[in-house]
């Protein structure tokens, strides 16, 4: 025979198991909402990303495919891109002159010309790295002036990017020595 404060003791604990297993999954189910909700904006995020990229990707094409009919509709255009480059490095050159060339055309002086060729891999980063060489070569030397720069390149095949696979860089420097200084070295 059962005591009857035994079947209270047991029907007590069936009921509070009952609620304690209730009260877990309510809260399991709280958090796996607040779970799902993060990993719903991780997914929009790299989905987000993923769409950016694609437009990036499609913006690069378009306009290297742009450029490239440009090099290679006629030699024309390719001579008008060259002669606009060269326009883009001479201005860039003037700019970083921060004193004039001072030639000196006395007698007493000789005229020499050198030539600096330089190859221009990575244009932009190479580019301001000669031309600011060149502005520096003029402002700390008075006696060398850079009469000319030019830009070359001798192929016109387009690698990704956009750019013609080398470019060339030539300085024409024209600097004045004293007649007789080698005697007096």
């Amino acid at each position: 025979m059962k005591k009857p404060g035994e079947s209270d003791i047991l029907q007590i604990t069936i009921l509070t198991l009952f609620m304690v297993s209730g009260v877990l999954l309510v809260i399991n189910i709280w958090f796996g909402s607040r779970r799902a909700a993060a990993y719903d904006q991780a997914t929009a995020a790299v989905a987000e990303n993923a769409q950016l990229q694609k437009a990036l990707r499609e913006e690069s094409l378009r306009r290297m495919l742009g450029e490239e009919r440009r090099l290679r509709s006629t030699e024309a255009g390719r001579k008008d891109f060259s002669a606009e480059i060269n326009e883009r490095a001479q201005n860039e050159l003037r700019q970083t002159r921060s004193t004039p060339a001072s030639p000196r055309p006395s007698e007493s002086y000789i005229k020499w010309t050198k030539r600096l060729d330089a190859p221009i891999k990575d244009f932009g980063r190479d580019l301001a790295f000669w031309l600011s060489f060149l502005g520096r070569i003029e402002s700390e030397r008075p006696d060398i002036h850079v009469e000319s720069v030019t830009l070359t390149t001798t192929e016109y095949d387009i690698v990704p990017g956009g750019a013609p696979r080398m470019w060339g860089m030539n300085a024409n420097f024209v600097y004045w020595e004293q007649k007789g200084a080698d005697a007096a070295r």
